[in-house]
């Protein structure tokens, strides 16, 4: 299947790449995080980064920490001020450049388009298949598994024939 990535998703896949990373079952936080010059440190409080540490919310399952960490991971390589100095939008703006990018971290585009989604009986089956493989929530997987068919379902669209009928 022939899909056009974007920036962030070639970024992540570059990463991946970087960190000898192919398939689901090798996706480490740790290492990424030691290829990227971070600790990570598990500790009884909200996740946060800080400089080159990531607090990660040890109080939390570890699918959610893995979560946590890919969205503290965006704001270490992307977002280099103090969010306490910025105006709310620009925060705003920021914070959901962050859960995009977990999204495409925990559960990249190109591990998705390796797997035959449509082996699976329902949707339902393949939220909770995915969950397990990627080791994410399966609030996070549905989600992103919706996001990945719809962006599947408009990759050969016309935007032009769409709008002229």
């Amino acid at each position: 299947m022939k899909l056009t990535l974007t920036r962030k998703e070639e970024f992540i896949q570059k990463l991946y790449k970087t960190a000898n990373i192919h398939s689901p079952a090798q996706i480490s936080d740790y290492n990424i995080a030691d290829m990227l010059g971070l600790t990570i440190m598990p500790a009884p409080i909200d996740s946060k980064r800080l400089g080159a540490l990531i607090v990660v919310d040890s109080r939390i399952p570890d699918e959610e920490q893995h979560e946590q960490f890919a969205h503290e991971l965006c704001h270490s390589i992307w977002h280099v001020t103090n969010q306490m100095l910025m105006p709310d939008f620009w925060t705003e703006y920021q914070e959901w450049t962050a859960d995009t990018f977990a999204n495409h971290y925990c559960m990249p585009t190109f591990m998705l388009l390796n797997l035959d989604l449509q082996a699976y009986r329902t949707k339902k089956h393949l939220y909770y298949e995915m969950a397990e493989l990627f080791g994410v929530t399966l609030e996070f997987a549905t989600k992103r598994i919706d996001d990945f068919l719809f962006q599947l379902e408009w990759r050969d669209k016309n935007i032009f024939e769409i709008v002229h009928t």
